[in-house]
């Protein structure tokens, strides 16, 4: 594994175990994370680490869903965060950089998984009931899903879950 992407990699998977363990918020985590790998916030740059890592936040119920989907029970979070990579790091804008690496992951993930998957985007869409695979697609826990769709419907939950998901840009000027 290429060292950037393996620097991501560690770095994300640290944060990620603060957030789920030790029930910490994104910013504290990262911060405690900061101190803990100084070397790889000197080979990655911060705002590519603060952007991953949130990201793989937003999407942690859909990741978890095809980790039990794929490899049929829960592992360590480098494997949730290398899943996240393969499934959202191509196009996103921060990794770009890295493309090339995360296309040799994503390569050498389909050729090694138990399964034959050609897209992991297409095991989100086999989901056969509707409120589990919104929540999986939005990565939201089942139960608000259930209840957004009993009070709004599926266009407009689907749509207030993808505006929940999307990222405030707040200028400062």
């Amino acid at each position: 594994m290429d060292r950037y992407i393996k620097a991501i990699v560690d770095f994300t998977s640290r944060l990620l175990y603060l957030v789920a363990t030790r029930h910490l918020g994104h910013d504290n985590a990262f911060q405690r994370v900061l101190r803990e790998k100084r070397s790889i916030a000197k080979l990655v740059p911060l705002r590519v680490l603060y952007r991953v890592s949130r990201s793989m936040i937003n999407d942690y119920y859909t990741v978890r869903y095809l980790e039990n989907k794929i490899y049929g029970g829960e592992g360590g979070f480098r494997r949730l965060v290398r899943l996240w990579l393969i499934y959202r790091g191509i196009g996103h804008e921060e990794l770009e950089a890295y493309s090339t690496s995360i296309e040799r992951l994503r390569n050498k993930f389909f050729r090694s998984t138990p399964g034959a998957y050609s897209s992991i985007e297409d095991l989100v869409e086999a989901i056969e009931d509707t409120a589990y695979r919104i929540a999986v697609k939005h990565s939201y826990p089942l139960w608000l899903v259930k209840t957004l769709l009993k009070h709004l419907g599926i266009s407009e939950a689907e749509e207030l879950l993808k505006a929940l998901n999307e990222e405030e840009m707040v200028d400062s000027s």
